[in-house]
């Protein structure tokens, strides 16, 4: 991924013994010797899934769902390894102290334990609005207590006084009850809990009709949400994950020319997905031209002064741990160009990807790759038969001789053609140039 993104682990090496240990140790050092920053804003590789709350990944701005309702039991537990649950319940207020939700929900706890339903309904009920990510922790954690101990009703009951909730148990709940309830019922309650959670209760609800065959309704409610509203990122997300919950043939190509995003930054956003939805979908109606055609509306569109936030958020949403740092309109067109190639190699068109890895290359000091974008050139001549970048490399030689990263590159280049000699031979110069300048900086710094 990009520079100060969530990877920074390279390429896996080739085949073999020899080669293995060269490739870790050099790239331990050149990663170390750049702050842990050995890679390119190229770097963003299409194997990342965009993020929605769901249910089991129900952790929000940092912090796990159930983590501060944990906490709560964990102290529950061990007072009631020195008391009886009797007579700390019989030590209780008669209510919880107004505005005390922790407290709340040590009662909660402490009447669920003991069976004591009728309690446990007048503390949801007593329940104050939820806001914030760490009330939120508490009621997702309670919400699943109560599942796991079979209280179904009183779960439901909670998630409708308070259904921002995005608990772990959120299937397992509708599960329970689609066991004896009427479909039509549960149906209407999930798209009832939908108007004040949408993202999460969406997922559910999906997974629910998924298991009646009735999903494709859903589906295609959501479709013609999008096609409404073509500039809005929101709906056209959501469609994407509904197609890949509901189990069904979904095609997704006319959303290269219904979707228009009105920022570059959300055109990339919505592409990396769609490059995604078709690297990974079963379908036999799977393209890439949609992906294809979203890149080139964000090159289209300027990069504004409000892109690189942009940018920033959408890719933190898709599970990055840091924003790809790219605050210019030639840093973002070599981003989104690499993706491009990558569509392109991916789905064997290796003479789409060539003129874009030149174009890539040539951007760069002497017309030679970056980086990251020396292993992909190295695969996609291997499948074009030109040999453009490597020409590029050897005439850099002669400036180069010295330069531990110019080796590392051209090994990289070589590593993606699969030419292991040429790549063992550039990585064993690598390596002895890197290790050279750690003994003179040991020596400089006074060092052994």
């Amino acid at each position: 991924m990009g520079k100060g993104s969530q990877k920074q682990t390279a390429p896996q090496p080739l085949e073999g013994h020899r080669l293995s240990r060269i490739w870790w140790l050099i790239a331990f050092l050149l990663i170390s010797s750049s702050g842990g920053a050995a890679s390119s804003l190229l770097d963003l590789s299409l194997d990342t899934a965009i993020s929605i709350p769901t249910p089991g990944t129900s952790a929000q701005n940092g912090i796990s769902a159930p983590y501060e309702w944990e906490k709560i039991n964990q102290s529950v537990i061990e007072q009631l390894s020195v008391a009886d649950l009797g007579t700390v319940i019989a030590s209780l207020p008669l209510s919880p102290s107004p505005g005390d939700l922790q407290d709340s929900m040590r009662r909660l706890n402490l009447f669920a334990r003991a069976g004591d339903r009728h309690k446990v309904s007048e503390v949801i009920d007593r329940l104050p609005v939820i806001t914030g990510p760490l009330v939120h922790s508490l009621l997702t954690g309670a919400i699943d207590f109560l599942t796991q101990r079979q209280e179904f009703d009183l779960a439901r009951r909670m998630l409708e006084k308070l259904p921002q909730a995005t608990p772990f148990s959120g299937n397992q709940l509708v599960d329970e009850w689609a066991r004896t309830g009427d479909p039509v019922e549960i149906d209407r309650w999930l798209a009832a809990r939908m108007e004040q959670n949408y993202d999460y209760w969406l997922l559910v609800r999906l997974v629910f009709r998924q298991r009646r065959g009735t999903a494709g309704e859903l589906v295609d409610s959501l479709a013609n949400e999008v096609k409404a509203h073509p500039a809005d990122l929101a709906w056209a997300v959501r469609y994407l994950r509904a197609a890949e919950y509901s189990g069904k043939d979904i095609r997704v190509d006319w959303m290269g020319e219904t979707c228009k995003p009105a920022f570059a930054a959300e055109c990339f956003a919505l592409a990396y997905d769609l490059a995604n939805f078709t690297k990974y979908s079963r379908s036999a109606n799977a393209s890439s031209d949609a992906a294809i055609s979203l890149f080139k509306q964000a090159l289209s569109l300027p990069f504004t002064d409000r892109d690189p936030q942009l940018l920033c958020e959408e890719m933190l949403r898709r599970r990055f741990s840091n924003c790809p740092l790219i605050y210019n309109q030639k840093d973002f067109a070599s981003l989104t160009k690499f993706q491009m190639a990558s569509i392109y190699q991916d789905s064997g068109q290796a003479e789409k990807a060539q003129p874009i890895i030149e174009e890539l290359a040539a951007a760069y000091p002497e017309g030679l790759p970056s980086f990251n974008l020396s292993e992909f050139s190295g695969r996609v001549q291997a499948m074009s038969g030109a040999r453009v970048i490597e020409k590029r490399f050897k005439q850099a030689e002669a400036k180069n001789t010295d330069s531990a990263r110019y080796w590392y590159d051209r090994a990289m280049y070589y590593k993606g053609r699969n030419e292991r000699a040429d790549a063992i031979e550039a990585f064993e110069k690598a390596l002895k140039l890197s290790l050279s300048r750690s003994n003179m900086g040991n020596m400089t710094s006074g060092g052994g």
